[in-house]
Formats: C-alpha cells, sequence, structure tokens
C-alpha cells in the first residue's frame, strides 16, 4: 500500500490537541480533515492560498480595468502586495510567537 507524506508542523500540532484531549472545535476537525497525519489539512492550506491568490488577481485586474490602466499590471501588482503583506503578517507572528489554538 502507498503511504502518504507526512506533514511534520501539522502532525506536531494534532499529536499535541489530542494529548489535551480536545475532539471538538476547529482544532479537532481541523485534525480529522486528513486522517492520522493531518495532511488532509494542509491540502485545505494549500487551496485555500491559491484561491486566495486567484481572487486577488482578479480584483487586482478588475480594478485595473474599471481606471483604464492594464489589468496584466494591475492584478500582478495587487498580487505581490498581497503575498508582501501575508509575509509580513507571518513573519511579526513567527517572531512573537504566536499559535493557533
Amino acid at each position: 500500500p502507498r503511504t502518504r507524506a507526512r506533514a511534520p508542523a501539522i502532525s506536531a500540532i494534532c499529536r499535541a490537541m489530542r494529548a489535551r484531549r480536545s475532539p471538538s472545535g476547529p482544532s479537532g476537525s481541523f485534525c480529522r480533515a486528513g486522517g492520522r497525519d493531518g495532511t488532509g489539512a494542509a491540502r485545505a492550506v494549500i487551496a485555500s492560498a491559491i484561491s486566495a491568490g486567484v481572487a486577488t488577481l482578479l480584483v487586482g485586474g478588475g480594478l485595473a480595468a474599471m481606471t483604464g490602466q492594464s489589468i496584466t499590471k494591475g492584478a500582478l501588482r495587487q498580487l505581490v502586495l498581497s503575498m508582501i503583506a501575508t509575509s509580513v503578517t507571518f513573519g511579526v507572528g513567527h517572531i512573537l510567537g504566536g499559535t493557533i489554538r
């Protein structure tokens, strides 16, 4: 049988939640989404990032079209700014030791 690659960070989070006996709520369903190792949850995060990127491109392109500017340039500018904002938010959270509970 074929085995799935593990998502180490997600697996560690799920093990910690099981140790606290937290079977319900968003955190419990997050771990159950992908079976034992949480890879389904990792896929959900990736799908969310992709859909947010597409939405950002559409909004940037739409705004550029309404103002008579290049749609491609507006869409890419919006995507880059979103990526910068996301990276800064992640970096600050990582530095401050933020966790999702």
